[in-house]
């Protein structure tokens, strides 16, 4: 191989990180902003039932998979 396919395949392998990473970040981002807002309208009883759910789900994937 080339040096200079060798510098081009480096240069798209970096270009493509970076698209994938600014991508999960506002991924990341929004699903936050998303959470927070049906957390706070969430009632209290209701949202401690739901960590119990999947602290449950939680406990059985890992009774289940180790």
């Amino acid at each position: 191989m080339h040096e200079s396919s060798r510098s081009s395949i480096n240069t798209t392998f970096a270009w493509n990180t970076c698209v994938l990473a600014v991508a999960l970040e506002l991924a990341m981002i929004l699903s936050t902003w998303a959470a927070k807002r049906i957390i706070e309208k969430m009632p209290a009883e209701r949202f401690r039932n739901f960590v119990a759910a999947l602290l449950v789900l939680i406990l059985l994937q890992m009774l289940l998979f180790g």
